[in-house]
């Protein structure tokens, strides 16, 4: 956590209440509903960070490449998900098609993405959803939202992959998942994303 708060401050959040987790966030203070703030250690980008998330994984190389895997998960509401996040600092357009290839080949991808742009960033996103058999009578859906995010003036990118599945399908519960809420989240995440000028050492020409 950026700003040091005392223990009594804590919210009574999964992202606070794990230690690892809190020492990522920038402050207690929600800067959206339900959402904290995460600013890269790399000082490249910022991020939205869902209050029930909490971290599974995190590598960081020279601050010119960063992963994060996280995520929360209910199993009153039998729901559970994961983000994934893949920071670059510098994807030169000649090498966009590679960098969308590596998304698309570690999810077995071969449809079409979508482009949305904005005035500082493109997203190129996609999304898919693969069964499996996890039982004679029994479904795994996982419903998967992905793309790469890349910033226009400083050719840094992130590979955002959304996983979200039913926490047990096998168990009686009710096992539903809104698609269209989930693409929206998302998006959402994605759209986020804010990325800042950063001197990038050993950066390649194009």
């Amino acid at each position: 956590m950026k700003k040091e708060a005392e223990p009594k401050e804590w919210p009574k959040t999964p992202a606070f209440q794990d230690e690892d987790t809190r020492k990522m966030l920038d402050s207690t203070k929600e800067v959206q509903d339900g959402y904290y703030l995460y600013t890269s250690k790399t000082g490249g980008y910022s991020m939205l960070w869902p209050v029930d998330a909490t971290k599974h994984s995190y590598e960081n190389q020279k601050n010119n490449y960063e992963m994060i895997i996280f995520g929360g998960s209910s199993e009153k509401e039998n729901y559970v998900y994961e983000i994934r996040t893949s920071y670059d600092a510098f994807i030169p357009e000649s090498l966009l098609d590679s960098y969308i290839s590596i998304l698309s080949d570690s999810l077995q991808y071969s449809d079409e993405y979508i482009e949305i742009k904005d005035k500082s960033k493109t997203i190129y996103f996609g999304k898919k959803k693969e069964h499996f058999l996890s039982s004679e009578d029994n479904r795994r859906t996982f419903y998967y939202y992905f793309g790469l995010v890349r910033d226009i003036n400083t050719n840094q990118g992130i590979r955002v992959i959304y996983t979200t599945r039913c926490f047990d399908p096998e168990n009686a519960r009710k096992c539903s998942i809104n698609e269209s809420k989930e693409e929206e989240r998302a998006l959402m995440l994605m759209k986020s994303l804010k990325f800042n000028t950063v001197d990038i050492k050993d950066k390649k020409s194009e």
